[in-house]
């Protein structure tokens, strides 16, 4: 798996996750790019599978990107529903790349995150 691939497995997923409502204040996001555009990412993408450097997760906990609601209440993405052998591609393009940057995960992490609210933003 490549990191475009990557970036179109993730973002798909994150699209199928919508429409949506903010538990708080009744908004609905109607698709992923009005998720993007209205709400602010906050904090870091938390992977605890890449956290404790478990790369074949037999019961995967995913990724979680959390952003606020013009409310100011915190919503999640998650990876988690993804097929296993696609989380598995996942985690050993992760471990190879971040061998080959020699970078800490969460940077790769991070930049995964970027592309991918950049592809389904230009969609």
């Amino acid at each position: 798996m490549t990191e475009d691939d990557i970036v179109a497995t993730v973002g798909k997923h994150m699209a199928a996750q919508f429409p949506r409502k903010c538990p708080n204040c009744g908004r609905t996001y109607a698709t992923v790019q009005d998720y993007l555009r209205i709400t602010t990412p906050v904090g870091q993408v938390i992977s605890d599978d890449v956290t404790e450097g478990n790369w074949r997760p037999t019961k995967p906990l995913g990724a979680l990107a959390f952003s606020n609601c013009p409310c100011g209440d915190t919503l999640a993405m998650s990876t988690n529903g993804l097929p296993l052998a696609t989380t598995w591609a996942i985690m050993d393009w992760l471990r190879r790349t971040i061998a080959e940057r020699g970078v800490e995960p969460q940077a790769v992490v991070e930049e995964l995150r970027t592309r991918i609210r950049a592809e389904l933003l230009a969609n």
